[in-house]
């Protein structure tokens, strides 16, 4: 019987059965990713609070409940409204600003005050001031439409987002109550000693917590601050401008001047200085010290990214999940970052005790 039982047979059957099951339950799982993951994340970032709340009711259910239904209050629900706003202020932007070239765009018109300075550097390069009225009008049919194509879709897949907000809810608060247990059992399954599989747990806790606290906070302050500056110059979109702003500066190498330089070259083209001069002192003074003086806060005592890695990453990372991406991708590359590091540590430890070895030999 024990020989039968040892059969090799039985080996890649049973390997067989536990890769399907694994398959299996993969295919079950991968449509709830995104919610899944955001509940994972928002958990991590207010489990300290949770953790206090806990101590204080002494029930982690009741705790877990009202952490919940704090970050539903204070967090998803004004997001929410602001995507919607958003999406309604961008359709509107790209109706008017179609409805404008179509009119024949003064922009491009060389008496008007801006189309002077374009036609002389459209004579410089060889175009005219109708190949650029053409460009600008295919460039704003392409991305318009799939801007406002976004927008559109998540005003109409109204019933979809409940639904992940609220399976995102569940998630939060089963990471607020089991999470720990869940993560110290996900330790004791991976195939490696006990320090590093720890090591590797808090180094994707302080990325999330970095990526969060010093990307994604840096980032809403610009685009606050972005969108305040629109809006007390009186410029049109001041929520759109401010929230496109917001999601640049998630961008490295890009950030909210790709959005407000152009803005205050164009209100000094068209003679408005004071306005130009204003936006260009909020955005250097203002907007552009922002991150100096937030992140090295918001990260202190926790390894940044490096911003090569970081850009690819928040790209990379995009492509595949869209808005989730933001946040995936550089959680992805720090954990194989970490991964590398591991394993070019242990491999100098063996080199060093085997160059001891020969030395002693």
């Amino acid at each position: 019987m024990d020989q039968d039982y040892n059969h090799p047979m039985r080996l890649y059957v049973a390997v067989a059965l536990g890769v399907l099951v694994l398959y299996l339950t993969y295919l079950i799982f991968v449509p709830f990713f995104v919610p899944l993951f955001w509940g994972a994340v928002l958990g991590l970032l207010f489990y300290p609070l949770y953790a206090a709340v806990s101590r204080r009711l002494r029930h982690r259910g009741i705790s877990a409940f009202l952490m919940t239904i704090g970050v539903l209050l204070v967090v998803l629900l004004p997001a929410l409204a602001i995507a919607f706003y958003f999406a309604l202020e961008m359709a509107e932007f790209f109706r008017q600003a179609q409805a404008y070239l179509g009119g024949g765009a003064a922009l491009f018109d060389p008496n008007s005050a801006v189309g002077r300075h374009l036609s002389a550097i459209t004579q410089q390069l060889g175009l005219t001031s109708q190949d650029l009225h053409g460009a600008a009008a295919f460039a704003l049919q392409n991305v318009g439409g799939f801007l406002v194509g976004l927008g559109t879709g998540l005003i109409g897949n109204l019933v979809s987002l409940i639904i992940n907000i609220l399976l995102t809810l569940v998630a939060l608060y089963f990471a607020f109550k089991d999470g720990p247990a869940f993560v110290a059992h996900i330790e004791t399954l991976i195939p490696l000693p006990r320090p590093e599989v720890q090591r590797i747990t808090r180094r994707l806790a302080d990325v999330v917590q970095a990526s969060v606290f010093s990307t994604f906070i840096v980032a809403a302050a610009q685009g606050i601050t972005g969108g305040l500056a629109f809006w007390v110059l009186d410029l049109s979109g001041a929520l759109l401008w401010g929230v496109v702003m917001g999601v640049v500066s998630l961008i490295p190498i890009a950030g909210a001047p790709v959005i407000w330089v152009p803005t205050a070259i164009y209100l000094a083209a068209t003679g408005d200085w004071g306005r130009a001069a204003t936006l260009a002192a909020i955005g250097t003074f203002i907007i552009g010290t922002i991150d100096n003086l937030l992140r090295p806060v918001l990260i202190h005592g926790r390894v940044p990214i490096h911003n090569f890695y970081l850009f690819f990453g928040v790209l990379g990372g995009v492509l595949l999940l869209g808005f989730t991406g933001f946040l995936f991708g550089p959680i992805m590359v720090s954990l194989t970052l970490t991964v590398i590091r591991i394993y070019e540590e242990r491999r100098d430890q063996i080199a060093a005790a085997r160059a001891a070895g020969e030395e002693a030999g």
